[in-house]
C-alpha cells in the first residue's frame, strides 16, 4: 500500500501535533518512524487510520484520499490495514482463535473463510498449541504475536505496528522482528513501525523517519540517495 502526505498539519487547540508533513512510504517497504516522545509518531499512524482528521493538507493511501470526509473510502481501505499496538488489546474473555475470529466477523466475512483463515495465520505465527487459551494465559511474546495473527488475518497490504516490543524481552522482540519482517519480504505487506528499540533499527538496514516536535527532522532513504549521486559524480570526474 502506498502512503502519501501532503503539506499535512494536525492541531489540537494551541499544539501543534504535526506541521506541514510531506511523506511518502511506497507498497512493499519497511519503514521505522523513530522520535522522543511527544514528537507526533502516534499521531501520524492515527491519521493513516483515521482516527484523526488533519487539520489540514491531503492523505492518500493507493489511490483513496482519506484525509476527504468519502466514508465509502475510508470504509474500505481500512479493512486492508492490520494494527499492533504496544498493550496488544486483546479481548479478555475470549480465546486467541476467537479474538481473530472476532476481527474478521467486523469485516464481514462468511464463517468457512473465517475458519480458515483462523487456521492459517495462527499456525504462521507458531501459536497453534495455544489457541484455545485466554491472554490471561499467555506470554508477552505469545501475546504479541495473538495481536500480530489478528492484524495479519485481514490480509493487510499495510501493517501499522505502534512500539510492538514495547513490553516485551529482548528473545521475545527479536522474534517478533524476525515474523515482520518475513512477512514484508515474503507478502510484500508494507510495514511503517514506531520504536524507541535501537538495537533492532540498528540491526535492519530499512529506511529510518526521524520525527521531531512534529516535524520530520531527518529521513534515511534521502541520506542514502544523495551518497548514491554523489559517488556518480566523483566516479565521472575521475573519468
Amino acid at each position: 500500500m502506498n502512503i502519501i502526505f501532503k503539506h499535512v498539519s494536525k492541531s489540537f487547540g494551541a499544539i501543534n501535533a504535526l506541521t506541514d508533513i510531506n511523506l511518502e512510504i511506497k507498497s512493499g517497504d519497511f519503514v521505522f518512524i523513530v522520535g522522543p516522545s511527544g514528537a507526533g509518531k502516534s499521531s501520524l499512524l492515527k491519521i493513516i487510520l483515521n482516527q484523526y482528521d488533519p487539520t489540514s493538507g491531503e492523505v492518500f493511501l493507493d489511490e483513496h484520499e482519506i484525509s476527504s470526509k468519502n466514508k465509502k473510502n475510508i470504509e474500505v481501505i481500512r479493512k486492508k490495514i492490520g494494527v499492533i499496538f504496544q498493550d496488544y488489546q486483546l479481548i479478555t474473555d475470549k480465546t486467541v482463535e476467537e479474538n481473530i475470529a472476532l476481527a474478521l466477523d467486523i469485516i464481514g466475512l462468511p464463517p468457512l473463510e473465517i475458519s480458515q483463515r483462523v487456521e492459517k495465520v495462527i499456525n504462521q505465527v507458531y501459536l497453534n498449541s495455544r489457541r484455545h487459551l485466554f491472554p490471561s494465559q499467555l506470554s508477552g511474546g505469545e501475546l504479541q504475536r495473538a495481536a500480530l495473527a489478528r492484524a495479519l488475518a485481514v490480509e493487510p497490504k499495510l501493517i501499522l505496528a505502534d512500539e510492538p516490543t514495547g513490553n516485551l524481552d529482548a528473545e521475545n522482540s527479536w522474534n517478533l522482528i524476525k515474523l515482520i519482517k518475513d512477512i514484508n519480504e515474503q507478502s510484500g505487506v508494507t510495514i511503517v513501525m514506531t520504536t524507541h528499540n535501537m538495537d533492532i533499527i540498528q540491526s535492519l538496514d530499512k529506511r529510518i523517519i526521524t520525527m521531531k516536535n512534529g516535524q520530520i527532522s531527518s529521513d534515511s532513504i534521502i541520506i542514502k540517495k544523495k551518497k548514491k549521486l554523489k559517488k556518480k559524480h566523483t566516479s565521472s570526474k575521475q573519468l
